[in-house]
């Protein structure tokens, strides 16, 4: 997925609209080496990444983004497949909180896209698409592998009754 930019570029998204405002910097990423960064006056930019899915199952999307610039008109906004998921508009300074959307498939495969567009200087970082299955929740695995080990151990390493 590429999702931190660690490679350095935009390996795995398509990127739209004003191409030469978008680059990967490192400069003010979140984490190293790099970040997705967008600074687009009229015609904004932004990525897309096609993402295998099954129908039905919900998905967490999270990242963090950087506004840098709140002065003036700016505009950001995360889609999936055709529905908008959130959007910002005319969105003050402010640096790399989390944000976390839950989506649910449709189909076998889901377009995840990212539009900034204004006078801001947009950052964005980590973005993680986590698989959490058809009943909302992170996949586990089957019974008697590994979460076992974690269970709570009483006296002498025995489960407690």
């Amino acid at each position: 997925m590429n999702g931190s930019f660690d490679t350095g570029n935009f390996n795995g998204w398509t990127v739209f609209g004003n191409t030469s405002a978008a680059f990967v910097s490192g400069a003010a990423a979140r984490t190293l080496p790099g970040a997705a960064v967008f600074s687009d006056g009229v015609t904004g930019a932004g990525i897309f990444q096609s993402l295998a899915t099954t129908p039905g199952n919900s998905y967490e999307i999270s990242y963090f983004l950087r506004n840098e610039n709140g002065q003036g008109s700016n505009f950001f906004s995360i889609s999936w497949g055709s529905s908008l998921v959130d959007s910002l508009q005319d969105a003050p300074v402010f640096f790399y909180p989390p944000f976390s959307h839950q989506v649910v498939a449709t189909t076998l495969s889901t377009e995840l896209r990212f539009f900034f567009q204004g006078e801001a200087l947009w950052w964005i970082d980590d973005i993680v698409v986590t698989d959490l299955g058809s009943q909302g929740r992170a996949a586990v695995p089957p019974r008697g592998l590994p979460l076992r080990a974690a269970r709570p151990r009483g006296r002498r390493g025995r489960p407690p009754p």
